[in-house]
């Protein structure tokens, strides 16, 4: 049986072309949902393909604002065969306003698959509602869950738990798993 990397064939299949100064990528998504509220101190990560340049923001859409001390931890991670691997940024922001809502950072990045993540953070009440792809664009698949060729994919992630403080380096992150999980967009320089 041949081994697949999954998540990594998924991002650059879908790799963009590369962005200009001021432009935005996201992971791919043929359907998003704007009432999904992650689970707090859950990381969730996802792959991406990105394009060598200089990313100067990270953030996401907040479609419902959480309360007091709401904060959205952001990180981009590499890729280390298949998984996040090694800790390259790890920003917050706060998630009390409904907007989308970015922190200034500076990353350069070469070309190759990444993985985004997001956990809300600071125990706030209500937890924040972001912006969540519920399904990757059409492609072949190679999976173990076969409900998974009958039912519409759903966007495959990496999850980690109890993530209370800064991102942890590595990652260490659970098996994929499939989810509505939440978006995360960087911008180029």
């Amino acid at each position: 049986m041949t081994t697949r990397n999954l998540p990594v064939e998924i991002a650059a299949a879908r790799a963009p072309i590369k962005p200009g100064t001021g432009e935005y990528t996201a992971m791919p998504a043929s359907s998003y949902s704007a009432t999904a509220r992650p689970p707090a101190d859950q990381l969730w990560l996802t792959p991406i393909y990105l394009r060598a340049g200089t990313l100067n923001r990270i953030g996401i859409n907040v479609t419902t604002a959480g309360g007091a001390g709401a904060v959205a931890r952001m990180g981009v991670y590499a890729d280390s065969d298949g998984a996040p691997g090694a800790l390259l940024l790890d920003t917050t922001v706060t998630a009390t306003a409904t907007a989308y809502t970015e922190a200034t950072i500076s990353l350069a990045v070469g070309d190759g698959a990444y993985w985004l993540g997001l956990v809300i953070q600071g125990s706030p009440s209500p937890a924040p509602i972001v912006t969540c792809a519920n399904t990757y664009p059409s492609f072949q698949i190679a999976t173990t869950t076969a409900a998974w060729c009958f039912t519409g994919v759903t966007a495959i992630a990496r999850a980690r738990s109890s993530v209370t403080g800064a991102l942890p380096d590595p990652a260490g992150t659970s098996g994929a798993t499939g989810q509505t999980v939440p978006i995360v967009a960087v911008r180029y320089a």
